[in-house]
């Protein structure tokens, strides 16, 4: 995040590169020194290409992890 402008910045990307999204825990670990996105709409997928998980976006995965931990 660029604190001056007030804007997120393009993270870029390298080949052969993972990109991690810190999260609101990082975020609250840090005091707001890590800053977390606020956009659920990152699809994850595979980083091997097997499609063993179908794709996925954060949002998604956690509403799941959420559903999968609390109903029981």
């Amino acid at each position: 995040m660029d604190r001056e402008l007030g804007e997120f910045v393009d993270a870029g990307f390298k080949k052969g590169g993972i990109f991690v999204n810190i999260g609101y825990l990082l975020q609250m670990w840090s005091g707001d020194v890590l800053i977390a996105t606020t956009d659920d709409s990152t699809v994850i997928e595979t980083l091997d290409g097997s499609g063993k998980y179908p794709p996925v976006t954060s949002g998604q995965w956690q509403a799941g992890r959420f559903k999968a931990t609390y109903d029981k």
